[in-house]
């Protein structure tokens, strides 16, 4: 019997799908006339409100979304209706129109979901995020979430009407003092809603038929399993449902992002004025500003204009002048060519805290050039005695674009620098100097050619190094009393050196070196008393007292014996 049962559920499901894709064509033709869907949702303000927008005619352009449901309407009428009384249909296939469905659904509402993307600059962050709220409340929506933890940056999300996005657009707009960024975003979701709809039609159909099968059924087995179907079948039922009222609640209620931000206040920023600068040298720069009260934490963002990354800096320290003045940290930058010369230099200073937000910036230009540089020869290392009077001669390079040329010796002694201008188109100069001081190590030797450019000062520099010796005194026919002097005397030096040394280790290892030798000394006497070749003192003392006590009874013999035996 369940055979026949099933075989028959198969033809009645092709029929009910058959059956409601026909409904929902013919219902969809007549622009949303019907009775409502039972189990689709009311909207919150506006029961009936729908994204489904007018089919458009041969004489017409589209319209803008309506409130109608049509196709939503229709599907849910032809669910509604009991299993038992089908709608008078043909169903066979023979006769079927599929090119009239697929011209009819060329004609078919649209279900479209839109979001809108907002930024915006406020006085008051707090009430921009209550007046946001407001705006869409007075047009039937509701905030779906809102954020201002920070007092310079909030967010919110709402939802209007889909048929008043546009005026609640508007309406919001007119909350900040300007609109940093705008996007709207469609979402085409037709497809989608109107193959669920069939499925949810057909697969209420084939709830009803196991509904009914379940009934008849007269075997507790047949009946379980008709239940698990069925348990299977509604839940599936209920996530399309869930879809279904998704996609609708969010095509008739748009959603709007709005984000939120407090408009900076001004702050004052010197970077300097124009300046050249060498091509391929590095070249610092540094700017002042003064923040406001209130505003502790600083970012600094240098574009040097030659199409190299941004530099980024947070490092700041008061100048100690008055006004609350600071000074960035000095950053570095070199100019690899000066062909797109003069670049654009624009420094942007943003700072925050229990104030808000404050914001400024500096431009100023930087004019690139090819300055020819100062090559300096100072010589190589020399030696000189110690109070000898030694001169130092030194050459540089000379351009027609340089001027005002000077120079600097530099002499390592700790005496000050000698600086002076050398002569009209000379390129050597020379000084003299006395090293007073003798010492091991050598001292060293700079010399620095300097001149001026349009990109500013240009310097050239050498160095080498220096050794004193000690002077050598009075010499006779090339005898030098000094010199033999010193010699005998580090030669006395170096052998008291060593003979300390050999004292230091003897005395330091005497404990050991003196019980070795005792060691060895009672060794050598012991063996030689063992062997009769001599004894020890105190033996001889010792046999010599023992005759001295002879008894007067004792006889010569047993003396002799005594004393062989000792």
């Amino acid at each position: 019997m369940f055979g026949t049962s099933f075989a028959a559920l198969g033809r009645l499901s092709r029929a009910a799908a058959l059956a409601a894709i026909l409904l929902t064509l013919a219902l969809a033709a007549a622009c949303g006339e019907g009775e409502a869907y039972p189990d689709a949702p009311a909207s919150p303000a506006q029961p009936a409100a729908s994204s489904l927008a007018q089919p458009a005619t041969a004489a017409q352009a589209p319209a803008q979304p309506t409130t109608g449901t049509a196709a939503a309407q229709a599907a849910a009428s032809a669910s509604a209706q009991p299993a038992s009384a089908p709608p008078t249909l043909r169903t066979d296939l023979e006769v079927f129109d599929l090119d009239g469905v697929q011209a009819s659904l060329a004609q078919r509402q649209r279900v479209i979901i839109r979001t809108v993307d907002m930024e915006m600059v406020v006085d008051d962050v707090a009430r921009a995020v209550d007046d946001v709220a407001a705006a869409a409340r007075s047009f039937g929506g509701w905030t779906v979430s809102a954020n201002r933890a920070s007092t310079h940056r909030g967010t919110v999300s709402v939802r209007v009407p889909a048929q008043s996005l546009e005026d609640a657009v508007f309406e919001i707009r007119k909350v900040g003092v300007k609109v940093s960024s705008e996007k709207t975003n469609s979402q085409d979701v037709t497809d989608e809603y109107v193959d669920s709809q069939s499925r949810l039609v057909s697969l209420r159909a084939t709830e009803q038929s196991l509904l009914a099968l379940f009934e008849r059924a007269d075997d507790v087995e047949k009946a379980l399993a008709v239940q698990e179907r069925l348990a299977e079948l509604q839940a599936t039922i209920e996530t399309i449902l869930g879809r279904i009222r998704l996609m609708e609640e969010t095509a008739a209620f748009s959603l709007i992002n709005v984000t939120v931000e407090l408009a900076p206040m001004a702050m004052g920023v010197d970077a300097g004025g124009d300046r050249t600068v060498s091509a391929g040298e590095a070249t610092r720069f540094q700017a002042k500003f003064t923040p406001p009260s209130g505003i502790d934490s600083f970012a600094f963002t240098w574009d040097f204009g030659d199409h190299t990354p941004e530099r980024t800096a947070t490092r700041h320290a008061p100048t100690g002048e008055s006004g609350g003045e600071h000074a960035t940290e000095t950053v570095s930058h070199a100019y690899a060519s000066d062909e797109d010369s003069p670049y654009i230099v624009r420094l942007r200073v943003s700072g925050t805290g229990e104030s808000g937000l404050a914001e400024g910036s500096a431009t100023f230009r930087v004019t690139v050039k090819r300055i020819p540089t100062i090559e300096v020869f100072a010589g190589a290392d020399r030696r000189v005695e110690q109070g000898q009077r030694a001169e130092y001669t030194a050459s540089f390079t000379r351009s027609t674009e340089l001027s005002n040329f000077r120079y600097t010796w530099d002499f390592g002694d700790g005496n000050a620098p000698v600086v002076g201008l050398p002569e009209p188109n000379e390129s050597r100069v020379t000084a003299t100097h006395v090293y007073d001081n003798f010492r091991p190590d050598p001292y060293p030797v700079t010399f620095t050619a300097s001149a001026d450019s349009d990109a500013g000062e240009v310097t050239g520099s050498a160095a080498f190094y220096t050794t004193v010796e000690e002077s050598e005194g009075l010499v006779i026919a090339g005898w030098s009393a000094g010199r033999n002097f010193k010699d005998a005397f580090r030669a006395l030096s170096a052998v008291l050196q060593v003979g300390g040394t050999i004292l230091i280790w003897i005395i330091t290892f005497s404990p050991i070196w003196g019980g070795a030798l005792a060691l060895i000394y009672g060794v050598m006497r012991l063996d030689r008393w063992l062997r009769g070749e001599s004894a020890p003192a105190w033996a001889k003392r010792g046999r010599e007292r023992r005759r001295r006590r002879v008894r007067p009874s004792q006889a010569p013999g047993e003396e002799r014996r005594e004393s062989s035996e000792e």
